[in-house]
This record gives structure tokens, sequence and C-alpha cells, in this order.
């Protein structure tokens, strides 16, 4: 009899907490073991979760800090998205606006 593979066990393989980052194609970076705090058995050195989240704190930093230099350089040149908008409405011509109750033709 054919046994029906276990998809959990699939899963929790690739989504738990490791020292092996795996990579395409068969390759895998090994992390670092065995850092302990002197005189207690607390393992701090760094798992496969704890470098993504290195990761993307990087990644969500350099984010935030191209989008507050462009703020910075848009707030020194004294433009906005508000003072650009009236001046282009100012350039163009008005229209006029009838009212709603105008038969129209």
């Amino acid at each position: 009899m054919i046994q029906a593979p276990d998809i959990g066990k699939m899963i929790l393989e690739h989504t738990a907490d490791s020292h092996v980052i795996e990579l395409p194609f068969g390759k895998a970076i090994h992390l670092p073991q065995g850092w302990l705090i002197p005189g207690t058995h607390i393992d701090v050195s760094p798992t496969k979760h704890v470098v993504f989240m290195i990761f993307a704190s990087v990644l969500v930093f350099l984010t935030l800090w191209i989008a507050g230099r462009s703020v910075a350089r848009r707030h020194r040149e004294g433009s906005n998205d508000r003072t650009e908008r009236a001046r282009r409405a100012d350039a163009r011509p008005q229209r006029r606006h009838r009212p709603r109750d105008f038969p129209r033709r």
C-alpha cells in the first residue's frame, strides 16, 4: 500500500526556524551555532527567521529614508503637490458653470 505524502511535515520543513538558509538550485548557507550567553545555556546564535527579519528591516529603512529625502528636497524647493496643482489651475481658462435647473438645449 502506498502512503500519501505528509503535507504537514513538508510545510513545516520549509517554514520551521533553522540554522540553514535554503537557496534555489539546492544550495544552502549554514549559519553559525553555539553562541551562548556566558554562565547560561541560552543560545543567541542567528537563525533563518532572524536573518530575514534583519533583511526586511533594512529594506523598510531604505524605503523610508529615500522617501524622507524626497520630501525634504521638495520642501526645500518650496514646492508640493498642492501648489503645483494650484499653479496649473490658475493657468487654465476658467469654465463657466451653469445652474442645475438651467434647461439644456
